[in-house]
């Protein structure tokens, strides 16, 4: 990858999701400490005992940020998957948080000049994990922290002052990083929160503009589709007082299909997600569905509920719907026929459909899988639930769906 290719993508990863990454955003704030580190060490403002192999370190650690600072826009998309380093591995914060401490035992323990650098490890996984994980990696790292100073050169020796008393900032550096956990997992709340009102924001948004355009067709294209089918139901009967029976005929294959046009159109043009996801009651969304299909086919439809009706999942309240809408459509296209009933009953452990039509009926072994009503099958026994199909030529036909809960 070019200098210039991995500039873009160092600006698309900032531009988005990227920038917010809690690895992007902690390897900022350590190159911070790093050049804290620098400081202390090119003025000399640390013991010697602390300073002795200071540059080796940091180098290793101004590697090891490069590292990281390059994974997102360039080795994450190469390499991430065949190597298995990704940000959701929980090992990783813990191996950074070992690593880290390890840097505070090689440069002497306490009065390291690498203390902030490590303590920003504890970053990382309080911005992935929350507070919870905040918790374990702040408490993780004071304990690896004592042992990296009890285990270096000057040991726990150096903790205290020269008048016997424990340093003060021994006890501060053991809770700072509970501080710093505490406010990470802070702002990742807030900035899930406003993650999801943005959703929330765009959901809206493009309910609206969906609502706007149904209207429009409704409206519009409608209505034209309505004044159409009205015009050939006046021409075929025009046609038919003439004695034209060729027109007649015509104009009665035109009929059925303009009808058809205009009930797709008219089922297709509202915004149902309100109602699949509870917003109204389940009855209602299918009594609506009832009024527009009876309004555009002239098929009357008998719809019974049966039982105290209860909140349905959504996953089954969309199942249902689409059997609803597949088999009223194929009684309108295919049937012929002069009546649909449709009855819905809720039961203590089970809800269940049935779709009756009196048309002509055909052989259901003809129906093909993954379309129509094959598709709905699927739909139906990927929620536990059972769909059968009853037809007969001249026998009309019976949709049956059982799905357990209510």
């Amino acid at each position: 990858m070019s200098l210039q290719a991995l500039r873009r993508r160092w600006r698309f990863e900032r531009a988005g999701q990227g920038f917010l990454n809690p690895i992007y955003f902690s390897v900022g704030a350590r190159w911070i400490t790093w050049l804290i580190a620098l400081g202390i060490v090119l003025f000399q403002a640390a013991p010697p005992a602390n300073l002795e192999h200071a540059w080796p370190l940091l180098v290793l650690t101004a590697l090891q940020l490069g590292v990281m600072a390059l994974y997102l826009p360039f080795l994450r998309p190469r390499l991430g998957n065949a190597i298995g380093y990704t940000e959701n591995n929980p090992l990783l914060p813990a191996l950074d948080i070992l690593a880290s401490s390890a840097v505070i035992w090689l440069s002497g323990g306490w009065r390291s000049p690498f203390y902030e650098y490590s303590l920003t490890s504890v970053l990382a996984p309080s911005l992935k994990y929350g507070l919870r994980g905040g918790t374990f990696a702040s408490l993780g790292y004071s304990l690896c922290f004592l042992a990296a100073v009890a285990c270096s050169g000057p040991g726990m020796a150096a903790v205290y002052n020269s008048d016997g008393r424990l340093d003060g900032g021994f006890v501060g550096a053991l809770l700072n990083p509970f501080l710093v956990a505490f406010f990470a997992a802070f702002l990742a709340e807030l900035l899930s929160r406003l993650e999801r009102e943005k959703a929330r924001v765009r959901d809206l948004a493009a309910r609206e503009e969906r609502s706007r355009l149904g209207r429009e067709i409704h409206d519009g294209v409608a209505q034209t589709m309505f004044m159409l089918t009205l015009s050939l139901d006046a021409c075929r009967e025009l046609a038919s007082r003439a004695e034209q029976t060729a027109l007649e005929e015509k104009l009665g294959q035109l009929l059925p299909v303009a009808r058809q046009a205009l009930w797709e159109v008219r089922n297709t043009m509202y915004d149902k997600a309100a109602l699949l996801e509870g917003e109204t009651p389940f009855s209602e969304a299918l009594a609506r569905l009832v009024r527009e299909f009876e309004s555009v086919s002239g098929i009357p439809v008998e719809l019974k509920v049966e039982g105290k009706e209860t909140a349905l999942p959504v996953a089954q309240r969309v199942a249902l719907y689409r059997v609803i809408q597949e088999a009223l459509a194929n009684a309108f296209k295919h049937s012929g026929s002069l009546r649909v009933s449709l009855r819905l009953t809720f039961a203590p452990g089970e809800t269940c459909l049935c779709v009756e039509d009196t048309g002509r009926g055909f052989d259901p072994s003809t129906v093909r899988p993954g379309h129509g009503l094959g598709n709905m099958r699927t739909r139906i026994e990927e929620l536990q639930g059972q769909l059968s199909l009853v037809s007969a030529s001249g026998e009309g036909t019976r949709v049956q769906v059982s799905l357990p809960g209510g």
